[in-house]
């Protein structure tokens, strides 16, 4: 017996992270992926995976992909500088200024050498990427954060914001 449609695009999502958009119409999809803690998040023209809200990997359970303390504090600063209205979703955010590494680096008291390095690590994670104009924004899996954890993220965006001040 062939597997439904919708559990082979599910495991293809799994798999590849992503999926057109297109190929989702007509399935049970958004069922499935309820069914499993997920849920999908459209970017454009493809479709991701979300934790479901109460389904996100908890520190003390399955050993998940984690960043390090450095790249996590660069994410940290990364929100400061692109997510600036806490109304707003975080991604897309706003492009990253032309000298985002050299602010980064005074943020965090290290050289801008340190920032491009652990920079690549956090877009192998897909959490920035590139855009057309060749400026670093927040990434897709940004956009895969769960409702949970961006409202609390919301509730301290003004810690963020303190970060700039200090800059400026």
């Amino acid at each position: 017996m062939t597997p439904p449609r919708s559990a082979l695009l599910l495991a293809r999502l799994r798999a590849e992270g992503s999926v057109p958009a297109c190929d989702v119409a007509g399935t049970d999809l958004v069922a499935d992926a309820a069914a499993v803690g997920r849920r999908l998040v459209r970017l454009g023209l493809t479709v991701r995976l979300g934790w479901a809200d109460g389904h996100e990997p908890r520190p003390d359970g399955v050993p998940t992909a984690r960043l390090s303390a450095f790249p996590t504090g660069l994410l940290a600063a990364l929100l400061a500088l692109a997510w600036r209205d806490a109304a707003a979703d975080p991604y897309p955010g706003e492009p990253l200024p032309a000298d985002a590494v050299e602010q980064l680096a005074a943020i965090l008291d290290r050289s801008p050498n340190v920032v491009t390095k652990y920079l690549a690590e956090l877009r192998a994670a897909e959490l920035i990427a590139e855009g057309d104009d060749r400026r670093l924004h927040l990434g897709p899996a940004v956009a895969t954060w769960t409702p949970s954890a961006v409202n609390a993220l919301r509730r301290h965006h003004h810690l963020l914001a303190a970060v700039l001040g200090g800059l400026r």
